[in-house]
């Protein structure tokens, strides 16, 4: 089995590369000194020497024993003892650049035309219905709990998805087209929203955008406001009004949060990582609901706040071309070509 353990650890050095440093010890020809450093991994390790094969690997605090385990089972063994050494070191690990990256991207997702425009119709719903300052105070702050958590936790369940595949050999192939694929949608979603932008300030026609909900979406996000807004119970009614909006739209803002949840798992070592980031994302996703509705509160009219939109409707856009190429070139340093080749 030389040669395959050989391959093996050949490949688990391309696949790791400087995360792990690999030291040979080869007994027929090292000597005293290769068996000397032996005897230590062994002791260190509570292994019996006599029981010892020819081939072993000692890794942390973790051993491959015999050149079949190796071969099958020695890249597992390192990505558990990497990931443990990880979380020991450093639980989050959050550098300012992800930090930079990801609260510009979340802030442009929550005020892009998509999420704004849900905004102003839930406030003139709002308004229309004659709600006091109290009952917006109670709606406003049970949607935009809702929104976040339903957005949280759609993020959760892609990030658990996406990294299965990640740490899976046999679908990093599969993980990597993801990853392009996440990649291409920022290049084509900020050639689209470069686009809108022009056609906008050039037109002065709102509806002249290219990115934005289908209308078979957009009337049953309106249906499920109205019923939200007139339901018995305002709480409640605003709970389930926030989850499903949160559904239907994200249709529109998944082209922002995708992307971002793909980089976190190629970069995060720890869920730990994955999850704060997450939560920082969502965070800052919902303060702009939350500004409208303390505006809302203000006294400010929902038709004033859409014609602010709607004014600064190609600004918004070219903002948001601008977070597509930054996150383009962001997740441009994670690409893998050819798939699967790491």
């Amino acid at each position: 089995m030389c040669a395959e353990a050989k391959a093996a650890i050949k490949e688990a050095e391309s696949t790791f590369g400087n995360t792990i440093a690999v030291e040979r010890v080869d007994l027929s020809a090292g000597g005293v000194a290769a068996f000397n450093r032996l005897c230590e991994l062994l002791n260190h390790h509570g292994v019996d020497e006599e029981v010892t094969p020819s081939l072993s690997v000692f890794c942390g605090n973790s051993h491959v024993l015999g050149g079949e385990d190796i071969v099958a089972n020695l890249q597992t063994v390192l990505r558990a003892e990497l990931a443990g050494a990880t979380a020991a070191n450093s639980a989050l690990n959050i550098d300012r650049l992800s930090l930079l990256a990801i609260g510009a991207a979340a802030l442009a997702d929550g005020i892009n035309p998509c999420a704004f425009s849900t905004m102003v119709l839930l406030v003139s719903m709002l308004a229309a219905a004659g709600k006091n300052r109290r009952e917006v105070a109670v709606i406003g702050g049970a949607f935009t709990f809702a929104v976040f958590a339903t957005y949280l936790l759609i993020g959760i369940f892609f990030y658990q998805v996406m990294n299965k595949l990640q740490t899976s050999p046999s679908l990093l192939a599969l993980s990597d087209a993801i990853y392009w694929l996440a990649f291409l949608l920022c290049c084509i979603c900020g050639i689209l929203s470069l686009y809108d932008s022009v056609v906008t300030w050039r037109s002065k026609n709102p509806q002249a955008i290219l990115l934005k909900l289908p209308d078979s979406l957009r009337d049953r996000m309106r249906k499920s406001l109205r019923q939200g807004v007139h339901a018995s119970s305002v709480f409640w009614g605003a709970l389930v009004t926030g989850v499903t909006v949160a559904f239907l739209e994200s249709a529109c803002t998944g082209q922002v949060y995708f992307p971002v949840i793909s980089k976190l798992v190629k970069d995060s070592e720890t869920f730990a990582r994955g999850l704060t980031l997450l939560l920082y994302y969502n965070l800052l996703f919902t303060l702009p609901l939350l500004a409208m509705f303390g505006l809302t509160l203000g006294g400010v009219e929902s038709e004033r706040i859409a014609r602010i939109g709607r004014k600064h409707l190609p600004l918004a856009k070219l903002l948001l071309a601008t977070v597509f190429a930054a996150m383009a070139l962001w997740l441009s340093h994670g690409l893998a070509w050819p798939l699967g080749a790491r």
